[in-house]
């Protein structure tokens, strides 16, 4: 899934859910990251 943080509120929410979202498989990245780990791979 691609999300943009456009406000402050979402920021310090998904910053509150984070732990929440990692113990159920999830992961957050930039796009510089997967861009960068993608071009290693192959």
């Amino acid at each position: 899934m691609i999300g943009h943080i456009w406000s402050n509120q979402l920021a310090e929410t998904l910053n509150e859910m984070y732990p929440e979202l990692v113990s159920q498989g999830f992961s957050l990245s930039t796009v510089a990251d997967i861009a960068v780990k993608e071009s290693f791979d192959e």
